[in-house]
């Protein structure tokens, strides 16, 4: 009995005092006097590989590569051991056994992202992009809310991510993850990539409506406005095949159609001053019009509501609109101005400041558009007038907008 207490007492001496050396990761005397005492111990022989594997000062893969099967041996079915094995395999260019033990590894843990993610990036660095687009497939549809970040784990790990996104994105069956791929290609300027992504979409979808007009609103933020007006285009007419030349000139001009608040349409938003929005009861054309009602009285600033139209360079032009309110008063500080957004302080036109009509009544307004605006802005605002009179209350309503001559959306 004595002799079992004392070779269990050496047991447990030996197990702590392996497991206390093998706590100093990047101490190799450490780790190889704890490997002495527990040679067994899967631990600290993927402790002692990596760093033979990681270390530029230790670094020898073949050792490396011996620690790494000692513990996948004492721990067969650990799929991150596989991964290591996997690596150090490939410092010593044998990819075959690489490939061997990173399917062990995926198929140890087939609906984790790391094991799966690992092997697609290795079959791509060795030129195998059909099966590693392959995998990304099966990775995305185990893990869909992970698409941005394969995306650009993709775009990082390789040098041509674009063509292995591409090849992807013609071969998935899924609109939805076309989607998060024009988001991505777009944020990184590949807008002719996105583009082509965008069409391999179903037709007369949401899905593929709000990918176009993200994708339209990301190349205007980029100022690429005639690129733009084509891709807007191709949205409207996927969107409704019905749409007519006139339309796209000025689209959504008396507020009929559906607001999508992208792109060259209508962007409405009121604030605590100002309530905006669509009036389904007031109308001059149509049976829609805009409605601002006034909560804030006194020293008001708003330009909430604006609608951005391409035009010819140097072209005359002229703004026309209908407008009536209702409990306002003559002087009010509302005007319509246009401006061109990318260099706001370069120029502006406006119209006198708004009366108080309680009938429809027309408004226009000419100017030039100098040589080198290519995009108006054209907006509703309420500017504060002089000290001593600065009030604004009731409701004024706008519809039936048109620039003349058809901006160069419509050509």
């Amino acid at each position: 009995m004595g002799s079992f207490i004392l070779w269990a007492m050496t047991c447990l001496t030996r197990d702590l005092d392996g497991r206390a050396a093998g706590t100093l990761d990047q101490d190799l005397e450490s780790l190889h006097e704890a490997v002495s005492l527990l040679p067994d111990d899967p631990e600290i022989h993927r402790r002692l590989g990596r760093l033979y594997l990681l270390d530029p000062l230790a670094l020898d893969p073949s050792r490396a590569l011996m620690h790494f099967r000692r513990a996948v041996e004492a721990s067969p079915f650990d799929h991150t051991l596989w991964i290591d094995v996997g690596r150090a395999y490939e410092q010593r260019d044998q990819s075959k056994q690489a490939e061997h033990a990173y399917r062990r590894a995926v198929a140890l843990a087939p609906h984790y992202f790391r094991p799966r993610w690992i092997y697609a990036n290795f079959l791509l660095r060795h030129g195998r992009l059909e099966e590693g687009v392959t995998e990304l497939e099966r990775l995305i549809t185990a893990n869909p809310d992970s698409m941005p970040h394969i995306f650009d784990l993709v775009w990082q790990a390789t040098g041509e991510g674009g063509r292995i996104l591409m090849t992807w994105g013609r071969r998935s069956t899924s609109d939805r993850a076309r989607a998060e791929l024009v988001r991505f290609l777009s944020g990184r300027g590949r807008y002719q990539d996105a583009l082509m992504v965008w069409r391999e979409m179903a037709r007369q979808t949401k899905v593929k409506l709000e990918s176009g007009l993200y994708l339209v609103s990301a190349l205007m933020s980029a100022h690429r406005w005639d690129q733009a007006a084509h891709v807007w285009r191709e949205v409207v007419l996927d969107h409704d095949p019905r749409v007519t030349v006139d339309d796209l000139g000025f689209w959504n001009r008396s507020f009929e159609r559906e607001r999508w608040g992208m792109g060259f349409d209508w962007h409405i938003e009121g604030d605590q001053g100002v309530e905006a929005g669509i009036d389904d009861a007031m109308s001059w054309d149509g049976e829609r019009s805009l409605r601002l009602r006034f909560r804030q009285h006194n020293g008001l600033h708003f330009e909430g509501v604006y609608h951005d139209v391409l035009v010819e360079p140097a072209s005359d032009v002229i703004l026309r609109f209908r407008y009536r309110t209702k409990e306002m008063l003559a002087r009010n500080g509302v005007m319509v101005e246009v401006i061109d957004p990318v260099h706001p302080g370069r120029w502006r036109a406006r119209t006198p400041p708004l009366g108080n009509p309680t009938e429809w009544t027309e408004e226009t307004l000419s100017f030039h558009a100098p040589p080198g605006t290519r995009i108006l802005r054209l907006r509703i605002v309420r500017r504060p007038m002089d000290i001593l009179h600065d009030y604004v209350a009731g409701e004024i309503w706008f519809d039936a907008f048109s620039l003349e001559p058809t901006s160069a959306i419509a050509r």
